[in-house]
């Protein structure tokens, strides 16, 4: 977020992206272990608190209507929810291939 007063930003760790970094390392532990089906939970998982946080930042931004402030979603975000996309469709392409 950038003010008249200089930019303020947010690390992707705190509130719930602790949680999304656990669900991330379970589900790739998941996938090393062959265990699809938790890899893929758990990706999806982290991929929907991601799209939840999305969405409620995207509805809090367009609340500011302020011309001295500016406001977006960083890249962070789109990544993680990339990245859970990916997990889901590796974790049904590995079970299928079973």
């Amino acid at each position: 977020m950038t003010s008249l007063f200089g930019q303020i930003d947010v690390a992707g760790t705190d509130g719930d992206g602790k949680y999304t970094l656990v669900l991330g390392l379970v589900a790739a532990l998941g996938f090393v272990m062959r265990r699809w089906i938790v890899g893929g939970a758990c990706a999806a998982l982290g991929a929907g608190i991601c799209v939840y946080d999305m969405i409620r930042l995207n509805n809090r931004i367009s609340d500011l209507d302020d011309e001295l402030l500016v406001a977006s979603i960083g890249f962070g975000l789109y990544v993680a929810v990339a990245g859970g996309v990916v997990a889901v469709l590796a974790a049904v392409v590995g079970r299928s291939r079973l």
